[in-house]
């Protein structure tokens, strides 16, 4: 590549993987974090479109979509920061040449079922190809390239003839330029992959691309057997199904393709091998005591290594997955004609080795469907030190908390994820439907990712509970904000005094509130005039990975409010038990002139080093300590921006600037 940087932002340059005529895709390194980047820059083009590509990557949250680190402009062209994937992509694993069913099954039950989180985000891929689909260290399948995924309903029209996809793998639909596409363009695609997964080879060829189109649109399906013959044919019903010409004869999902994949691998005969013996029917008992056998010898095994290990091996535990296998209840052994009806020899499970949990580590909470963070044992700095001027008496002073192990969710609770927990009948909807300026919020499919507001501490714990989770305690609560490096917020410190402002806080975190002035004129104060959808600033990202910690809505925790909690908690997992109300983190606070030092106010700053602030002047309508809808009397606010600042209120206090997320045990 030429004119190839040596810098971009903090990312050192290290080598061009590809260029387009849209954009130039870059290796680099983050000496902060320490790791392998991938810089993908527009060249030229929409800009329009390039910032929904990275809007639709922060909205998704799902630990095999790849991520969004980072975003900027060089050069006045804006670029995004991902994760290097090292284990390269589906398409180098064609090259080596076909994949067995099974081999092809364990990617899709990830790729198929990672599809359709996407598509259910109102998400059209539109490129699903090998050359997207990307492999860690792990060998764990991961989709990339938003670069033309289209919202359901985006405003961003296809303002050109250009038909947009691979021609490879292009859907009828798209070639033939229609433009209300939905998820089935994307079940065709992968269904193209799996027939180049299962050949070694697309499922059509053309001089160009337009010809290539074309054969999408009118050519026959073609037929596995004509390059794998000894392909099961049930195979082939499922390439028919989710090749169709016409969507309305394809699969709905992508996980219903996968489905039918799972059924045929897992109903077929084993083939015979050679000329049939003497046929002769294997009593049960002999089957049963042989599959005792191999399970004996598969334990042996792994004794026998864990014996074997070296004497200076770590003792970090490693977490083994044994993926599901399909095995026939009515198969024949080889070189024997007669079918042996049950029971089943289950083969030797393939170990497959996860990498220890970690700073990093995700998973995927199995009731709620919420992504969760994990924060490793270890001590941090919390509160604020006793020499902060500006932070309150109720954050300090600053000491050391030792915290054990635990999981906490990336984002707050939404409203499709609390709406599923309503419908169960285990919690109770929130006080009211709307936000501060919409009538309609929880219920109203636009707002379902949008964090749920208005509930109560006891309808947040319901809700916890339900998802087999809990709310976490203001110390977990807090490292999982900070990190153990004292930092004064989320994504870090101000580089400097002068980037203290509300300015600065807009770039990475939702700040917003209104002031009601004479007259009933309301005036809206901070970055957006309500909340946000979860995740929308992946720019604050904490050090674990978790979002929205600062800013959106503020957030409940487990613990009553103590007013001297930093002085006298326990040192290891404090958790305060008793008292009149509880404690609310992560929101922006304000303070009044007059009432500053009232204890039920909870304290605040006047911007400077401590925290940031923004002073306003009127009388303040509802807002985060109005008790959800109450009128006070304050002349003077300062609103102020800190990570370590505490609210208190009653255990039934709601209002629009509250939600929670939720915290597990390993």
């Amino acid at each position: 590549m030429d004119n190839m940087p040596n810098v971009i932002g903090q990312y050192q340059i290290k080598a061009g993987i590809r260029e387009t005529l849209l954009s130039t895709v870059l290796r680099g390194y983050d000496p902060k974090k320490k790791r392998d980047v991938v810089i993908k820059i527009l060249k030229q083009g929409s800009i329009k479109r390039f910032l929904e590509e990275i809007a639709i990557l922060s909205r998704i949250n799902h630990p095999n979509v790849v991520k969004i680190f980072d975003q900027g402009i060089y050069d006045g062209k804006p670029y995004y920061v991902m994760p290097f994937m090292k284990g390269g992509s589906l398409d180098s694993k064609i090259e080596k040449g076909p994949m067995s069913p099974e081999t092809a099954l364990n990617y899709m039950s990830v790729i198929a079922r990672t599809l359709d989180k996407i598509n259910d985000n109102n998400i059209i891929h539109r490129d699903i190809k090998p050359a997207n689909i990307l492999f860690d260290e792990y060998d764990n399948p991961f989709i990339a390239d938003f670069g033309i995924a289209k919202l359901y309903y985006s405003n961003l029209k296809d303002t050109t003839s250009t038909i947009l996809g691979s021609p490879h793998y292009i859907s009828p639909e798209q070639a033939n330029g229609m433009k209300n596409l939905d998820r089935r363009t994307d079940v065709y695609s992968l269904g193209a992959v799996l027939f180049q997964m299962l050949t070694g080879r697309p499922p059509y060829d053309a001089e160009n691309p337009l010809a290539l189109a074309l054969k999408h649109v009118q050519d026959p399906i073609p037929k596995l057997k004509d390059y794998q013959p000894g392909l099961p044919s049930s195979l082939q019903m499922i390439i028919d199904k989710a090749l169709a010409k016409d969507r309305q004869n394809r699969y709905s999902t992508a996980t219903e393709l996968l489905i039918e994949f799972e059924r045929a691998i897992g109903t077929q005969p084993i083939p015979p091998i050679g000329p049939p013996p003497v046929s002769k029917r294997i009593p049960s008992w002999m089957f049963i005591i042989g599959g005792f056998f191999v399970l004996f010898l598969f334990v042996l095994v792994v004794f026998i290594s864990v014996l074997d290990a070296e004497p200076n091996a770590t003792n970090t535990p490693v977490v083994i997955t044994v993926p599901r296998t399909f095995v026939s209840q009515n198969t024949e052994l080889p070189g024997s004609p007669i079918p042996i009806s049950s029971p089943t020899i289950p083969p030797i499970p393939t170990l497959t080795l996860q990498p220890p949990l970690g700073v990093g580590s995700t998973k995927i909470s199995p009731i709620d469907g919420m992504e969760m963070v994990y924060i490793p044992e270890g001590s941090f700095v919390m509160g604020e030190p006793t020499s902060n001027r500006f932070a309150n008496p109720n954050e300090k002073p600053q000491r050391e908390i030792a915290l054990g192990p635990y999981w906490i969710d990336k984002t707050e609770v939404t409203n499709g994820m609390y709406e599923k927990c309503v419908r169960a009948g285990k919690c109770t909807p929130p006080n009211k439907s709307g936000s501060f300026t919409r009538d309609s919020y929880f219920g109203n499919n636009d707002y379902s990712d949008f964090p749920v507001i208005r509930v109560e501490w006891d309808q947040a714990k319901t809700y916890c509970t339900w998802a087999n989770k809990r709310l976490p305690t203001e110390a977990e609560w807090e490292k999982a904000a900070r990190g153990t490096d004292g930092r004064k917020f989320p994504w870090g410190n101000p580089e400097s005094a002068s980037t203290s402002s509300i300015e600065y806080v807009c770039k990475f975190a939702n700040y917003w509130e209104y002031e009601r002035l004479k007259g009933g004129v309301i005036k809206h104060i901070g970055c957006m005039p309500d909340t946000l959808r979860v995740g929308s600033y992946p720019q604050g990202v904490s050090p674990y990975g978790a979002l929205d910690m600062l800013g959106n809505v503020g957030e409940w925790v487990a613990d009553w409010y103590d007013n001297q909690y930093y002085q006298h908690v326990d040192n290891a997992n404090p958790l305060v038990t008793a008292g009149k109300k509880k404690v609310l983190r992560g929101a922006f606070g304000f303070e009044t002139a007059e009432e500053k030092t009232k204890e039920d106010i909870g304290g605040g700053g006047d911007g400077g080093s401590g925290g940031l602030g923004f002073s306003s002047f009127g009388s303040s309508g509802s807002g985060p300590l109005s008790g959800g809808g109450g009128q006070s009397s304050i002349v003077s606010i300062t609103f102020v921006f800190r990570l370590t600042y505490r609210y208190q209120v009653g255990i039934g206090y709601f209002d629009y600037t509250v939600g929670f997320r939720c915290a597990s045990n390993p």
